[in-house]
């Protein structure tokens, strides 16, 4: 087992903090009041806005050992052993670093809020997004960095004039400084080529990438502070239990941060030569029923479309309603993307590029991808009803919309909207092209040598 400098510290820290998250847990349970669990694991979430259910205790606790592997990551310090000598650069870049985890749990601590706690962080931010361009120097072709810079730059600027907004109280000025359209793109457009550079530069782990990329899809789902209408239900608001638990989430983001300047530390390790590509085996005969797999999810497709219909969901179902009004505004414009290029049948240019090529990975993509997106046909078959929330109100009706074309899903004489055929054919399929392929190239059963045959 790999030893850290701090590990023991680390480790003693995250158990205790686990086990009162458990006993606080279980005291919630027991007593029906999750103020002092809410306290710890989110900083407190009053029972007016989150009434307490014993289900949201427990993604609470749940969370709250998420957190508690956080803290391991962040507090263990750099892997035990000779210390890397590094330039100026990468020192500089250790330490904000380092300050980017640290302020956010300022937060944290039992003293007075101040609205200028936030411009301290965009400070510290400017000084990563500098020190990266400055560190992955010769590992990004530098129209790709200059394009972070801009982008790292410009997302600080627009984090600190709306601390400044906020502060002063100046709350109209808001959509101008930081459109809630925008979401967290523009961060995105800094962390995506930072966390390209960092896979190809060895001074970097895969499992630090893995945690980076992890904050980049969380990122794209985060609302960046925009407002959520919501409705609720049965006494409790699932839009806020989404944002308490998004909330949670964000320490992927710190322990990104904390491993990044962790692994600074050290030497870097001898890159070890690119793995060859590996190729599902190619069977005999397998083109006819590949083609088969191509062939299934356009059925659905051609169904709808000679109906006019090129939406494979549209607005409806549990799955389309947690992205409208629950997470950024580039994460809806993604999904309606993606409503409308399943419904026109672009799942078989996916099976048709993954069958050609034969890369297992892309294999193993593409069936991930037909079953997750099988899933939420599934669920919204299971949970669209004729009667929502937002039909009824002009406004929200209008918003819901308007990214699909226009007059797609308008309302008939009776006030209902007129949809295609069910998911469920489209569910049906994905399914059973995923299930082609799998049978087609999965990896056959390594045969018995004759010795073992003679035992």
């Amino acid at each position: 087992m790999r030893r850290y400098r701090f590990g023991r510290i680390a480790t003693l820290f995250a158990a205790v903090y686990v086990a009162v998250v458990i006993v606080s847990g279980v005291r919630a349970l027991a007593t029906g009041d999750p103020t002092l669990l809410r306290t710890i694991v989110t900083g407190g979430w009053d029972s007016d806005f989150v009434p307490y259910t014993w289900w949201v205790e427990l993604l609470l606790v749940a969370g709250g050992v998420l957190q508690g592997w956080a803290y391991w990551q962040m507090l263990r310090g750099r892997p035990a052993g000779a210390a890397a000598v590094n330039e100026r650069p990468v020192r500089l870049l250790r330490v904000a670093l380092y300050l980017s985890v640290a302020c956010p749990l300022l937060y944290r601590l039992p003293i007075p809020y101040q609205w200028w706690f936030g411009l301290l962080l965009g400070l510290v931010q400017v000084a990563v997004v500098v020190l990266f361009f400055v560190v992955l120097a010769g590992t990004l072709p530098r129209w790709l960095r200059l394009l972070g810079l801009v982008a790292g730059l410009a997302n600080a600027a627009m984090s600190m004039a709306s601390t400044v907004a906020y502060g002063l109280g100046q709350y109209s000025i808001l959509q101008f400084v930081s459109p809630y359209q925008l979401g967290n793109a523009v961060y995105l457009l800094w962390l995506v080529p930072v966390l390209a550079g960092q896979a190809r530069d060895a001074r970097w782990s895969r499992g630090t990438v893995r945690m980076g990329w992890a904050s980049a899809a969380l990122s794209l789902l985060s609302s960046g502070g925009g407002s959520i209408i919501s409705f609720g239900g049965w006494g409790v608001d699932y839009d806020m239990v989404f944002l308490m638990v998004m909330g949670i989430l964000s320490v992927f983001g710190m322990v990104w941060q904390a491993r990044s300047a962790h692994e600074l530390g050290v030497p870097a390790s001898v890159p070890s030569p690119a793995p060859p590509v590996s190729l599902a085996p190619a069977r005999a005969r397998a083109w006819p029923l590949a083609a088969v797999a191509v062939v299934l999810p356009l059925i659905p497709a051609a169904v709808n479309l000679a109906d006019g219909m090129p939406a494979w969901i549209g607005p409806r179902g549990a799955v389309d309603d947690l992205f409208h009004g629950h997470v950024s505004y580039p994460a809806t414009v993604l999904w309606v993307a993606l409503d409308l290029l399943v419904g026109v049948g672009a799942p078989a240019v996916l099976i048709l590029v993954a069958v050609i090529r034969r890369s297992r990975r892309l294999l193993r993509v593409t069936m991930l991808a037909l079953t997750l997106a099988a899933a939420a046909g599934v669920i919204t078959a299971l949970t669209a009803t004729s009667e929502t929330d937002w039909r009824s109100i002009p406004e929200m009706a209008e918003q819901r919309l308007a990214l699909y074309p226009a007059g797609l899903f308008a309302p008939d004489e009776k006030g209902e909207i007129l949809f295609g055929l069910t998911p469920l054919w489209y569910s049906a399929a994905l399914v059973t092209s995923a299930l082609v392929l799998f049978l087609l190239y999965r990896t056959p059963p390594a045969r018995a040598t004759t010795c073992s045959r003679r035992r």
